[in-house]
């Protein structure tokens, strides 16, 4: 993964791909790059926080396996009069557990 992103680095425009690719709002809807990255890194599942996403609750794709976990973790911040905050459990909770299939 560092060659990739060291390559991406030193061509023009590099920089808005590898960020696409790894920090960027819809950088895990694929599901075979998801399924690369969790295998890459060992892991299960992914949680991110990107953009608040304004439920009561963290917002899931993919069976679970990647949760957007970002409910504005400051409580005072807001863009708009009226914009609030969510609630703390869209912040700060458990992650719900994984669906496991049975063989």
């Amino acid at each position: 993964m560092n060659a990739a992103a060291r390559h991406l680095l030193a061509v023009p425009g590099g920089v808005l791909q590898l960020l696409r690719y790894t920090v960027g709002r819809h950088a895990f809807d694929d599901v075979a790059r998801l399924e690369r990255y969790l295998h890459h890194f060992g892991a299960r599942r992914l949680v991110h926080g990107h953009t608040p996403h304004g439920g009561d609750e963290p917002a899931a794709a993919h069976d679970g396996r990647v949760v957007s976990y970002d409910g504005r973790f400051s409580r005072f911040w807001t863009r708009d009069e009226g914009d609030t905050s969510g609630p703390v459990g869209a912040t700060i909770a458990l992650l719900p557990p994984l669906e496991t299939a049975e063989a």
